[in-house]
């Protein structure tokens, strides 16, 4: 999160709206990505957040940051290793992807 979003995100009590504002992000940040590479989408992009960590500290650069995991689904096939958002350069925004057992 960027410094204006983690202060909206620190001044919203409710955990769905947390995750409804975490979800717009998420989007934006796969859009950005997808127009850095010339690449469009037929349709809106959607995410999902179906599991959100408790928050933990981690540093970087000397810099003591609050991060948590996010397990989210979208309508857009992304590859592992990947980041996104906001210093995705040091490890911060990174996909792991999960397999999906529903069309399995």
């Amino acid at each position: 999160l960027n410094a204006a979003n983690y202060e909206r995100y620190r001044h919203t009590d409710s955990l769905a709206d947390r995750c409804a504002m975490l979800e717009r992000i998420l989007t934006a940040n796969i859009l950005s990505m997808a127009k850095g590479i010339g690449l469009q989408f037929s349709s809106q992009v959607v995410c999902r957040i179906s599991h959100l960590s408790e928050p933990y500290m981690k540093t970087a650069k000397g810099v003591r940051m609050q991060c948590f995991d996010v397990l989210f689904s979208s309508n857009v096939s992304l590859p592992s290793g990947i980041g996104l958002g906001k210093h995705a350069s040091i490890n911060f925004g990174v996909l792991s992807r999960q397999r999906n057992t529903q069309n399995d």
